[in-house]
């Protein structure tokens, strides 16, 4: 009979191949933060209404919804490592190049291709850190994964302040070429050795057949991760993405830069509270976490709402940020909890689903609300939304038990 080894308790404790997806991440992130927000803005510089021009940012949640569970299946196929690493060139390739195109399909058309590869990329991670980390330091590996998304967020903004200064084209082609940077680390660094699963984490008869989607929506607290999954890329990924920087520079007069420093300010607070987020998580309960996250996200969208002003806008995405620390570890650490020792693939798609069916409809209600009622409409659904995310955590029960038995 063997012993069952004592719990980890530090960062240091976690395999290597979360440490090499954190980098990964960066590079990746390091990217987007710097065109982020100049996808709206590129796209409205040929000629389009706001509607049309949000339907760049749903053309990418909405692949990326159709190609998850693909993605799901192919990691069963040829493995993680394969599946991350031809996402990520897939994303670097079709990236560099919407940066040259002279009409609007074409970006749509681009944008749309590089949602596969990003879903490919993000389910495989996904799946590596739910794998490989021990329950005990879920939510900070996961932590730890987003830290290196946010790190490069926190860096991207104030880099694409910069780079928008040059050309509205140049941030495709900067995001191209971090994204390929981070292809090859995951070429050579994520070994077949590195990505193995521990013996006590590999599926077992003894433990119980393979987990359905209904069985995780009878577990209260995947139900909340699903919500709250939902609701950030809803306001964050979905309506955010595609007002704010229409909101900054029609709505407040301000430079494009402004726009960048917004999302600065939001970074710079997620990734200041991140491992403690995680380690509150870990340590003090998902519910705990969850309960705080979500009444942050109500406080950001209010203010949004109310203080239409730049230091309102930028207050408001720092609260955001606070939010969002909790709220990008905390889920994932549940489905983790959840799927623990089974087949992953059904729910973490779904869980993955979510954000990127909130992605896709929230640009479109943003473009539709701006053309027809004006910003402040446009964010007082987002207050709408996180409320909702909220009432649905406080239904978790007081003692939150995370292991869940397949019916």
């Amino acid at each position: 009979m063997t012993t069952k080894p004592k719990a980890p308790g530090s960062l240091k404790d976690l395999p290597p191949a979360i440490w090499i997806l954190a980098i990964i991440a960066f590079c990746v992130a390091l990217g987007f933060g710097i065109v982020a927000p100049a996808i709206p803005l590129f796209a409205r510089s040929f000629g389009v209404t706001a509607f049309a021009a949000s339907t760049v940012v749903s053309i990418f949640a909405l692949t990326r919804l159709i190609s998850s569970p693909i993605s799901g299946l192919l990691i069963e196929k040829i493995g993680e490592r394969v599946v991350l690493t031809t996402g990520l060139v897939i994303v670097a390739i079709t990236t560099g190049a919407a940066g040259g195109v002279d009409e609007f399909t074409q970006l749509l058309a681009l944008r749309g291709l590089s949602g596969f590869g990003s879903a490919m990329f993000t389910i495989s991670a996904m799946s590596l850190v739910v794998r490989l980390a021990p329950r005990e330091l879920r939510a900070r590996a996961n932590s730890l994964f987003q830290g290196g998304f946010l790190t490069g967020i926190l860096f991207g903004p104030a880099l694409g302040a910069v780079v928008l200064a040059i050309s509205v084209r140049a941030p495709f082609y900067v995001y191209g070429f971090t994204v390929a940077v981070a292809a090859i680390i995951a070429a050579i660094f994520l070994s077949t050795a590195r990505t193995q699963a521990p013996t006590d984490a590999e599926p077992t008869k003894a433990q119980g057949p393979n987990l359905r989607l209904v069985d995780g929506f009878r577990h209260a607290g995947y139900r909340a991760a699903f919500t709250v999954s939902f609701t950030v890329g809803f306001t964050i990924f979905g309506l955010r993405a595609a007002a704010v920087p229409l909101y900054v520079t029609e709505e407040l007069m301000a430079a494009a830069s402004l726009v960048a420093f917004g999302f600065f300010a939001g970074s710079v607070t997620q990734i200041t509270i991140l491992l403690p987020a995680g380690k509150y998580a870990d340590t003090r309960g998902r519910r705990e976490a969850m309960v705080i996250g979500s009444v942050l996200a109500v406080i950001s969208s209010v203010l949004l709402t109310v203080w239409q002003s730049p230091t309102g806008y930028l207050i408001s995405m720092g609260m955001g940020g606070f939010a969002g620390a909790f709220l990008s570890s905390t889920p994932a650490a549940i489905v983790g909890d959840v799927v623990e020792g089974r087949r992953r693939g059904p729910l973490l798609a779904a869980f993955q689903m979510a954000a990127d069916v909130g992605g896709i409809i929230g640009p479109l209600i943003a473009g539709l609300v701006i053309d027809g009622y004006g910003f402040t409409a446009t964010f007082a659904i987002g207050i709408v939304a996180t409320v909702i995310a909220l009432i649905v955590t406080l239904m978790m029960p007081k003692k939150y038990k995370p292991p869940i038995v397949a019916q």
